[in-house]
């Protein structure tokens, strides 16, 4: 039988489902399916974000405000789902959602200024469009820098997540 194994008394387990060994065989290509998964959540959550705030606010305002609430659904989406990383060192999670607003925003702000010298008065949902589908790339060095710098790091102290601290006890 394959994908099935003895075990103890002669007893046959059952085969390992396709997703585990998946991620057990293909570790990075397992993360980086998951990742596209959640950067299509995240390009979701920014869409929508975007096409609110356009109602009251002009292009690029909308734009940050959208960056940031995705960008921080996308990192703990994929610090949780992707990455299964459960301590992690805070500090570069920090640096790294500030950082990927920053340069998001630079990047998508260009996409958004060279749309509108390209169409005279272009809608939101144009807007929208241009900016989901140009940061496929950006997206690839994002999962790049979340695997091997801000979740896949194994140096130094980790971070305890706040639901867990025990409570102080005088010395």
């Amino acid at each position: 039988m394959t994908g099935t194994a003895l075990v103890g008394d002669g007893e046959v387990d059952a085969p390992d489902p396709l997703p585990h060994r998946m991620r057990v065989r293909h570790p990075v290509v397992a993360q980086l399916f998951r990742f596209t998964l959640v950067s299509g959540l995240s390009t979701a959550v920014n869409a929508a974000v975007f096409l609110v705030a356009r109602i009251w606010w002009d292009t690029l305002p909308a734009n940050l405000l959208a960056l940031v609430v995705s960008t921080v659904v996308g990192t703990e989406v994929n610090r949780r789902v992707t990455f299964e990383a459960g301590l992690t060192h805070r500090w570069r999670t920090y640096v790294q959602t500030g950082g990927t607003v920053v340069v998001y925003a630079f990047y998508t702000s260009a996409v958004l200024l060279t749309l509108d010298m390209m169409i005279d008065d272009p809608t939101p949902v144009q807007q929208t469009i241009a900016v989901s589908t140009s940061g496929i790339l950006i997206g690839l060095a994002r999962f790049l820098l979340l695997r091997y710098w801000v979740f896949g790091a194994e140096d130094g102290p980790r971070d305890v997540p706040s639901d867990t601290h025990a409570p102080h006890v005088a010395r």
